[in-house]
């Protein structure tokens, strides 16, 4: 089963309801996979986090569907793994239970950005939700 997909090429922001930074500003490009992302909502409680850029595997959540709320609630990356990817659709597993998410961004939904080596992921990052969407 494939384990792995490529980003789907867009930009778009993320809304910051925790700060008056500002909102994240996200660039998403696929073949190869690559993820840059200004977020001020770091600058004071992770000033080295602001400004990110590194081969990231990009998907996207429904906000608080049973995925969202599993992998919040899973402290260990390494227990939640990719099942299989079939077109736009991606199965993750979390302890007892499989979830879903999507390759295709869309305007609401979370950003979901992990290091992906062949179905194990790692460095898992959730994203506030997507908003000023544009395909490139």
């Amino acid at each position: 089963m494939t384990k792995t997909w490529q980003n789907v090429n867009c930009t778009f922001q993320t809304l910051n309801t925790l700060n008056q930074f500002g909102n994240s500003e996200y660039t998403i490009t696929g073949n190869p996979n690559r993820l840059r992302r200004h977020a001020p909502i770091n600058t004071i409680r992770a000033p080295n986090q602001v400004d990110f850029d590194a081969a990231k595997a990009v998907c996207y959540l429904q906000p608080g569907s049973p995925s969202e709320r599993d992998i919040m609630s899973e402290g260990d990356d390494t227990k939640i793994t990719v099942f299989t990817v079939l077109g736009e659709s991606i199965v993750l597993k979390t302890p007892g239970r499989f979830v879903n998410a999507t390759r295709t961004p869309a305007t609401g939904w979370l950003v979901f950005d992990c290091f992906n080596n062949d179905g194990i992921l790692s460095n898992i990052h959730i994203g506030h939700a997507v908003i000023n969407l544009r395909l490139t």
